[in-house]
């Protein structure tokens, strides 16, 4: 059976499924996974959901720290403040992983 999509995604990481979820839902998309959907890197990377809840920490520690764990692969532009509202009120995912 032959199929026709407008994008084509491949990796089914955080950032592959970012991608499919910001395209117009008029496009048709595929996302192309090296395996199972569930099988990728994402759910394994470091991070997750951070937040400040002592006076001892800050929004700037964790920002800090996001730099650093990224080696150089990450910018405050990217990671600063306000860049996990995008993700929880767009849906997406955040960071690398390495796809799926």
């Amino acid at each position: 059976m032959r199929r026709t999509y407008d994008v084509v995604i491949v990796g089914s990481g955080a950032a592959g499924l970012t991608a499919a979820l910001k395209l117009s839902p008029h496009l048709r998309v595929a996302v192309l996974s090296k395996g199972e959907m569930s099988g990728g890197s994402t759910r394994w990377a470091q991070g997750g959901i951070a937040a400040v809840l002592k006076a001892s920490d800050s929004i700037q520690s964790h920002i800090d720290d996001t730099l650093v764990a990224g080696a150089g692969l990450c910018s405050e532009e990217e990671n600063g403040r306000g860049a996990g509202r995008e993700r929880v009120e767009g849906g997406g995912g955040g960071g690398g992983g390495g796809g799926g």
